[in-house]
Order: structure tokens, then sequence, then C-alpha cells
């Protein structure tokens, strides 16, 4: 089974693996990119809650 974010992921009976191919940078960077995504989101979302109860 291939997994492209981590590399391929080997499954046996005994155990599950991970064979990482991707640089360390390279896997903190998704995460930093993922989190900033993710305040920018939650940032639109308190403007537009702080939007609507001012409109009330």
């Amino acid at each position: 089974m291939q997994d492209d974010s981590f590399g391929e992921i080997n499954l046996d009976y005994d155990a599950v693996t991970l064979d990482a191919k991707m640089p360390a940078e390279r896997f903190f960077e998704l995460i930093r990119s993922d989190l900033g995504s993710l305040l920018v989101q939650l940032e639109t979302n308190i403007s537009y809650s702080n939007w609507l109860c001012l409109r009330n």
C-alpha cells in the first residue's frame, strides 16, 4: 500500500511499520502549513461570528 505523504506502509500480522521517505524538514513544513490554514479558518470564523453579533 502506498501513502503519498509518508512513503510506504508495510502491513503484516505482527506489526505495522512505517518506512518514512520524507525528510523531517518537509514533514514539519507540512504540519506548519496545515496549522497555518487552520488558524486562518479559525480567525475567519471568529471574525464572521463577531460580525453576526454586531449585526444583531
